[in-house]
């Protein structure tokens, strides 16, 4: 092991690394090469920290095959010199990276190793059961997923920190939100918020005010989602988190749209669409593109037109039928209120490019369009 003075050093150079793999992910770029180098007289607690950063920052680029190899280099170092803490925190890392490829059998096999490390450590067995729970909810495997959450639950919590008993109830909610234990899901969204507000979480925060949100809405209290929804738009630009405030403008965009107030948000539109355009989602961009000439369909055609034709260039390159299904139809109806004839391109477009699947999502059957 290294001297205590050096490794005071990697640990804060390791918290000011960390703190890089937020949404601007792309500024921890520079030190990559240099983290991966093997050094000669280096200690080899110092290179698995090294290696370990080097697959935190694949893994916050979602790159998680090079994630995982660079962890497993990581753990193998720690391993040994027996650091048990630093094993445990590769195999967390390693269990949700193979969760995320699709490879069931290496993330059994991590579990397996972290529950080994679990007896005697709640802590441990807490964190690897809200793990199983996150990766099983981004498969959509949502009633395994809540066994884990709930057994996470059921661990004494004295042992377990504020932050991860936050994360757990904010996860336990999207998963009863996603079985239609809206009731369940609102109880664990508030304790959620009382954990994050205890530790002054804004981002924490944020992140739970945006999910309340999309829960009142699903339950048809709009005012209320529309509430929850600027709390979060407030809270994500105190953070500075510029990404998450564009979701939630783009959220609020929705509910405006919906009581015909949405042309109220122009310029804050305008704010959303410069951040997912220098974030590269061009989905979202798109999409509130299209949201915008939905809005100005009945104050400013013109303007409407234009935002029309900047949402289609997007789906056309992103090659989302549905989306440029729906941009052919908002641009029929322009076209008739302006007494203008739909077109023969359109009509083309609509009869034969599309496929029918995607007509009748979009709305096809409102337009009287024959079958094909």
């Amino acid at each position: 092991m290294p001297e205590p003075e050096q490794i005071e050093r990697v640990v804060t150079f390791e918290s000011q690394f960390l703190g890089l793999l937020g949404p601007e992910v792309s500024r921890a770029a520079s030190f990559i090469p240099e983290l991966k180098k093997r050094r000669k007289g280096l200690s080899t607690y110092i290179q698995a920290v090294f290696y370990r950063l080097v697959g935190r920052y694949y893994e916050a680029l979602s790159r998680h095959r090079q994630a995982v190899l660079w962890t497993q280099k990581a753990w193998h170092l720690f391993r040994e010199i027996n650091v048990q803490d630093r094993e445990i925190q590769c195999l967390l890392m390693l269990l949700s990276s193979s969760m995320f490829l699709g490879k069931y059998q290496e993330a059994d096999r991590w579990a397996a190793l972290l529950f080994r490390y679990s007896e005697g450590n709640p802590a441990v067995r807490f964190k690897t059961h809200v793990n199983l729970g996150n990766a099983l909810q981004r498969q959509h495997k949502y009633r395994q997923a809540l066994r884990h959450f709930k057994q996470a639950s059921a661990i004494e919590r004295e042992s377990i920190p504020d932050s991860l008993l936050g994360i757990l109830f904010y996860n336990l909610g999207n998963t009863q939100a996603k079985l239609n234990d809206f009731g369940e899901a609102q109880e664990s969204y508030r304790h959620a918020l009382t954990v994050f507000e205890a530790m002054d979480a804004k981002l924490y925060q944020a992140y739970v005010f945006q999910a309340m949100s999309y829960l009142t809405a699903v339950l048809g209290q709009y005012f209320q989602a529309e509430d929850y929804i600027h709390q979060a738009l407030e809270t994500y630009q105190q953070c500075g988190d510029t990404i998450g405030a564009a979701y939630c403008l783009l959220e609020e965009f929705q509910h405006k749209l919906f009581f015909k107030q949405a042309h109220t948000m122009l310029d804050h539109a305008e704010s959303a669409l410069e951040a997912f355009g220098g974030a590269g989602l061009q989905y979202e961009k798109g999409k509130l593109l299209f949201l915008l000439a939905e809005a100005m369909a009945e104050k400013d055609i013109d303007l409407a037109f234009d935002y029309l034709k900047r949402s289609r260039d997007i789906f056309q390159k992103e090659h989302n039928q549905l989306f440029l299904a729906k941009c052919l139809f908002l641009e029929a109806n322009l076209r008739k209120s302006r007494g203008q004839s739909v077109g023969n391109r359109i009509q083309k477009a609509i009869d034969i490019e599309l496929p029918r699947g995607l007509l009748h999502a979009a709305g096809a059957v409102a337009f009287q369009v024959r079958p094909a």
